[in-house]
């Protein structure tokens, strides 16, 4: 929403731009051309929901970003300043009103009295808005002043309007700004493991259990650049940087009210995860394009155009037409562009091949979950993985479904693509606690739970599988493996203690796991020292 009220608020500036000494002619005569009704309020129209949308949604670093990113070009186009306060202060002020009467009733207001608000703020704010463009267009001296100060007034009200309902969690202590830097730390140590190339896409989701320093829930690193990091390393980072870099230089050569849009994005992305989305890519690319095409279209008169075609039809007609093709129309593109267009399509096709694969995986996987029939749950899992090898969750769905050599051996081949999953490593170990081999099941163990220490049910679930192979082991007669597996169990119930009172001696903020000692441990504790009392 920050994205789309900046474009649409500098482009309706610089419609009411007024003509500088500096412009060229025909930019003057485009100025001066009479500005239709219609074509005013279509500009204004997606200003109030714009705005209201981005009130509503209350992210501090959205408004944030968006404030700095326009004052930036303000400072650099200071003659926009003028008819920007004029087209925002009317959308702002009513969505400003907007907001605090929906904040208000916790967006559960009524149905009729809450559209005819939205709808007579939404018309006020147009026909409002009209009139202040075109009076500070048409105004100057004094007049133009006042119309100056009454906007300025405007912005300032419905700035004072919002900060006055959220001055608290401006203010005061933020749990979302401290997770994030718990974020940014665990992320930092992570990179560092791999900083040239990084360690792979979706690398923060697939190892952040591992990697944190307090149990949090967060399956994203809140930073698109931490998360290029992550997943291209430096390389890949300092890519993205220079494409970044010469997408901005281009937005302030060709079209300079789009340069705002774009750093809201650059800004916000550093910390959140906007370019997780598609859309966020697609409107890094789109801003560019649209400034290359508006900046085509302005310097590309009529009378260009068919001065240039005249010039050639002459030409073309004085030319003998038996005459040989001249030399410069008969020459091949030069060998390197030939062998980059080679080298793209043939990326683009690998790409294209690898993402068939795994849309197929995926589909096959998503027909498995809703089929309840095992056979057949079992013949799609399997053309899931064919498809899509790669894929940790249908590994493990299918380790469920078969039993013996051929589980450990689907997840075996799945650990080679994926060493470090904590779900394929659990599911392993649980394979081998219900095995005859105590110490392959305590390394299983151990490694799944270093993947995802902050978890609860895996310690429990640990110490149970030692202590049943145990009692397993004594109905046996193997006195020596017995004494094994109540000291592995005593030893990870230790570990266990140790963590979780650290854990309670920080508090419970971030503890989103609830990570913490168990009925269930304590339970096992007794169980194992009845056990280890028979010898």
């Amino acid at each position: 929403m920050a994205v789309f009220l900046l474009e649409r608020l500098f482009a309706v500036a610089a419609y009411y731009e007024r003509p500088q000494k500096s412009v060229d002619r025909c930019d003057r005569l485009e100025r001066r051309e009479p500005r239709s009704t219609a074509a005013a309020l279509l500009r204004l129209l997606p200003l109030f929901p714009y705005a209201a949308a981005l009130l509503l949604s209350e992210s501090r670093g959205a408004w944030l970003t968006a404030a700095c990113a326009c004052a930036a070009v303000l400072l650099w186009k200071r003659q926009l300043i003028a008819p920007l306060l004029a087209a925002g202060t009317a959308p702002v002020v009513a969505a400003a009103l907007l907001y605090r009467q929906l904040a208000r009733a916790g967006l559960a207001v009524e149905p009729l009295p809450g559209l005819l608000l939205l709808a007579g703020l939404w018309a006020g704010a147009l026909l409002a808005g009209l009139w202040l463009c075109r009076r500070q267009r048409s105004a100057a001296g004094s007049a133009r002043a006042t119309m100056l100060a009454l906007a300025a007034a405007g912005w300032t009200a419905a700035g004072t309007v919002v900060l006055l309902h959220v001055r608290e969690r401006i203010t005061g202590p933020s749990s979302t700004v401290s997770a994030r830097g718990l974020f940014y730390r665990d992320a930092w140590r992570l990179a560092v493991e791999a900083p040239w190339l990084g360690r792979g896409g979706e690398t923060w989701r697939s190892s952040y259990l591992a990697a944190q320093s307090r149990p949090y829930v967060g399956s994203q690193v809140h930073s698109g650049y931490l998360d290029i990091l992550l997943n291209l390393g430096f390389v890949g980072l300092a890519a993205i940087l220079l494409m970044l870099l010469a997408a901005g230089w281009l937005l302030a050569k060709r079209s300079p009210r789009l340069l705002p849009p774009f750093l809201v994005i650059v800004m916000h992305s550093a910390v959140d995860f906007d370019w997780s989305y598609g859309l966020i890519w697609l409107l890094l690319f789109w801003l560019p394009a649209l400034a290359l095409s508006e900046y085509e279209q302005k310097h590309q008169s009529a009378n260009t155009r068919f001065t240039s075609i005249s010039l050639f039809t002459t030409h073309f007609a004085s030319a003998n037409l038996s005459a040989p093709i001249p030399a410069f129309a008969s020459m091949s593109p030069p060998y390197s562009r030939r062998l980059f267009i080679t080298v793209a399509c043939c990326l683009c096709l690998m790409l294209s091949v690898l993402s068939l694969h795994a849309t197929q995986g995926e589909r096959y996987y998503r027909q498995a979950v809703q089929t309840v029939d095992p056979s057949v749950k079992v013949d799609l899992l399997e053309q899931s993985l064919a498809w899509n090898p790669q894929s940790p969750k249908t590994a493990v769905a299918l380790s469920r479904l078969l039993t013996g050599e051929q589980s450990v051996s689907i997840l075996q081949q799945s650990l080679q693509y994926s060493p470090e999953n904590a779900s394929l490593n659990w599911e392993m170990a649980r394979r081998w606690i219900y095995s005859d081999d105590p110490g392959a099941a305590l390394y299983w163990i151990r490694r799944s739970i270093k993947l995802d220490k902050y978890n609860s049910v895996k310690w429990v679930k640990g110490i149970e599988g030692m202590l049943m192979m145990g009692r397993k082991k004594l109905a046996e007669g193997n006195r020596m493996e017995v004494i094994s597996c109540i000291a592995s169990g005593n030893e990870l119930l230790r570990e266990y203690r140790v963590l979780a009172e650290y854990e309670a001696s920080k508090g419970e903020q971030h503890n989103d796991r609830k990570f913490q000692i168990t009925e269930q441990a304590d339970d096992l504790s007794r169980r194992l020292s009845v056990l280890a009392s028979r010898f």
